[in-house]
This record gives structure tokens, sequence and C-alpha cells, in this order.
């Protein structure tokens, strides 16, 4: 594997991906990304949805399934909060007609000729797997809602760690955009559970909760502990969430 067709698994690791977003993100020429994703495709790597609505792409192969419709208590939702297993809070990616690209169809999705999303397939997958040695008790899937409220949205944490959700509980005011209400938290597991699109793990911790905007800024007035305690929080968040190892290339 080379950097190029690293870097078009990897952008697509949990959610389908439009090639020309590989190549405008980490300025590659066009003529090495055809090359790359066509050596992914021949060897069943990648696939590729073809759509006619570029501004809809996203939305016609995200399906409104969510992995567990349990209701949820009477006193979670709240006012201003409805229908909240109405919207799944991470959609699961749904593919209607996979198609191995040629080299043409590559190169038309790189001039904006054709809409597409390609993919990674349970091969390409694990053949990233191969050289970046996840660890997956180290992956969260941790998503926002906005909901009818102006002051409460929601948020679910997912992960193969409750331990690691406690913790972010325990620190979202300073690694987080919003602050959960505690009380609202509502928990059960996830057993299988569909981590990402291509990848599913034997178990998952989730966490459902209410939560309000994240105000919090330093200034003047900040204490020196306070801003210790920031610190702290974010090197064990952001060392927490670096689940893989980014491969070296010459």
């Amino acid at each position: 594997m080379n950097k190029v067709e690293y870097l078009i698994l990897k952008s697509a690791l949990e959610c389908p991906e439009n090639i020309i977003n590989v190549a405008n993100d980490y300025k590659i020429p066009n003529f090495e990304v055809v090359r790359a994703a066509n050596s992914l495709f021949q060897n069943g790597y990648i696939l590729a949805e073809i759509v006619n609505d570029e501004e809809n792409i996203k939305e016609n192969l995200l399906s409104k399934v969510q992995s567990n419709e349990d209701s949820l208590p009477e006193n979670f939702l709240g006012k201003g909060i409805n229908n909240y297993n109405e919207k799944p809070l991470r959609p699961i990616f749904k593919a209607e007609k996979p198609a191995i690209l040629t080299l043409t169809q590559i190169e038309a999705s790189l001039s904006r000729e054709s809409g597409l999303l390609y993919y990674l397939t349970p091969k390409g997958g694990f053949h990233w797997e191969t050289i970046t040695h996840p660890d997956w008790s180290h992956f969260a899937s941790i998503i926002f809602s906005n909901t009818e409220s102006e002051e409460i949205d929601l948020e679910e944490v997912i992960c193969p760690s409750k331990q690691f959700i406690e913790k972010y509980l325990s620190i979202d005011c300073y690694v987080s955009p919003v602050i959960h209400v505690p009380g609202t938290e509502v928990w059960d597991v996830l057993s299988p559970w569909q981590a990402t699109y291509w990848k599913t793990l034997p178990r998952g911790y989730r966490v459902r909760f209410q939560c309000v905007h994240n105000n919090w800024y330093i200034d003047s007035d900040t204490t020196p502990e306070w801003i210790e305690a920031n610190n702290q929080a974010n090197e064990w968040y952001w060392e927490f969430r670096q689940w893989y190892t980014n491969p070296e290339f010459e």
C-alpha cells in the first residue's frame, strides 16, 4: 500500500467519501489519485455508488436505521424534545448499487462530471487494519443532535470502554462543545455493535443524554487550577482518541 492508497482508505473510515475530496484535502495530483483508486477498486478494497444528484449524495446513501430502537423514559425527552427515536443520531450506511469504477469513471469523478461516493469493503477495512494496528477499545462514536428546544440538545456516546464514557462525562466541560445535563443519562449495551459501516465489534456501551452549550473560555480571570485541569483533561482525551497508528511512507 502506498501513501495515496492509504489516504483514500483513511478518508472513508467512518463514512463514505467523495473521491474528489481526497485530492483536494491532501493536495494530491489527480493522476495519482486515479492510479491509486483504480488499484483499490481492482483489488476489492473499495466500491462506489453512483448517484445523479451531487447535493444529496450522502442523504441518498444514509438510511434512517437506528442500531437499537429501544424507547427512552418519558422524563428523558423534556420540553421541546420530541420523536427522539425517529431521528437516529448515527445513521447506518447502506449502498444500493455497489460498483467497481473504471479508469474513465474515476477520472470523471475528479472533474465533477459524475457524482459518487466510494466506501471500504470489509476486505478494504482489514487491509487498512494491517498497517495501522487499531485498538478498537479506544474507538468512540460521539454524535450531537439538535432538537426543537432552543436550549437543550442531545448527545450520544458509544464505546467498547465504559470507563472512557464515564471519564468523558466527568470532563466534558473541558473537551466538548456541549455539557451533559446530570440525571438525563440513559445507558444501554449494543451487542454486537456496528462501530462503522464495515466493522462490527462484540459490544459497545451507549449513553444518551441531554446537553447544553458549553460557553467557557479562558481569560484573565481564569484560575491556574482551572487551566491545569483543562490541560490535563485535553491531554487525556486526545491520547485516548488516538486509536490507530498512522503509518510512515517514504
